[in-house]
């Protein structure tokens, strides 16, 4: 099966489970050169009275890519393509505050019919218990150090499940930010580290060079 699973998805609403198991991600169509290398799509939108850009990249050799959230006064970078903001690399704006904005683009870009889904990213390891539904997700891109993105479902078999979205950035145990969602931080901390001992536990993560990742 090719990397491209289908041809226009909604990141957001009834489409939300895709997200989840299978995971979705999501690339903005655009013009792009038909040489081999990174393939680079734009697109440009107002929101709320200001500018801002996708800037979507796409490895064909590698099977990588990401997107950027370009404004006038910060950047902030989609490493999995899967419609949540891992880090903020310019500017000073909180990762939930330029969350915030993503959504909104990706919902005007999902309605003009700009996106399509492209095979997952990352390695991940999933657990439940009876309360939620976990995932772990080891990113490492290109010349940085590797991440982890920790999610939290109330419900995945809801239309709209309650989701939030935390990160790991130095995948070293300890949750740098809540991206999305209601769980306070420290509830996510504690969620997240009963997680990764789980996944130690079955083999399924590996502790290496003061990181905890997903094998």
């Amino acid at each position: 099966m090719g990397r491209i699973l289908t041809a226009i998805g909604h990141p957001w609403g009834r489409a939300l489970p895709g997200l989840f198991l299978p995971l979705a991600a999501l690339m903005v169509c655009g013009c792009a050169g038909k040489e081999l290398g990174p393939v680079v799509a734009f697109y440009g939108l107002d929101y709320k009275g200001e500018h801002y850009r996708i800037r979507s990249v796409e490895s064909r050799e590698e099977g990588l890519g990401f997107n950027e959230l370009i404004s006038r006064s910060f950047v902030a970078v989609d490493y999995g393509q899967d419609g949540f903001i891992d880090a903020v690399t310019l500017g000073d704006i909180t990762v939930a505050e330029a969350q915030e904005r993503y959504e909104a683009v990706l919902e005007t870009l999902a309605r003009e019919g700009k996106l399509r889904q492209v095979a997952p990213r990352g390695k991940v390891y999933q657990h439940q218990d009876a309360a939620y539904f976990y995932e772990i997700r080891t990113f490492c891109p290109s010349g940085k150090e590797c991440f982890n993105q920790f999610r939290v479902a109330k419900d995945r078999r809801a239309l709209e499940p309650e989701m939030t979205v935390a990160v790991d950035h130095n995948a070293d145990g300890t949750i740098d930010a809540v991206t999305k969602g209601t769980i306070p931080l420290g509830e996510v901390q504690s969620l997240y580290s009963q997680v990764l001992q789980k996944g130690l536990e079955k083999k399924r993560l590996v502790a290496m060079e003061g990181k905890i990742v997903v094998r």
